[in-house]
């Protein structure tokens, strides 16, 4: 099995464990299915991560371990920061931040640069963006 779409359904906190080889994992629109701690990292393999309507006020910190991940969407969400261990997510071409309460970027967002192909953030109080300086050698 390598795509999962979970409805209307509790999964319990070791739920992730049965289905270690999922590659798709779509968990929109069930806020209450989702454990309080969910350990994602029990599906290594996984690529593409849909938290889509699930009242999620800040990011598992779980995701920042799945290596392969390549699309994550976190839209329309009540979240408001963004934290800077998105930057451990070097594979991710698409992250969608849209329609959340982000008011301002880490820098070190900007180093998902060159594989980040999309970044969705409309919808967001955005007051500021900075992208990391990065050194200069001296010559």
């Amino acid at each position: 099995m390598t795509t999962l779409l979970l409805h209307d359904l509790q999964i319990p906190a070791d739920g992730f464990q049965a289905v270690s080889r999922v590659q798709v994992l779509d968990l929109s629109g069930n806020a209450a299915s989702l454990p309080e701690h969910p350990v994602f990292s029990s599906i290594p393999h996984l690529q593409e991560l849909y938290l889509r309507r699930i009242q999620l006020h800040e990011v598992p910190s779980d995701i920042f371990s799945l290596q392969q991940l390549r699309i994550l969407d976190l839209s329309q969400n009540s979240l408001q920061s963004v934290p800077v261990e998105f930057q451990h997510l070097t594979s991710l071409t698409e992250l969608d931040l849209s329609d959340n309460n982000i008011a301002v970027l880490p820098p070190e967002l900007g180093l998902l640069e060159p594989n980040l192909q999309a970044l969705r953030l409309d919808g967001n109080p955005l007051r500021s963006l900075q992208l990391p300086t990065r050194k200069r050698a001296l010559t």
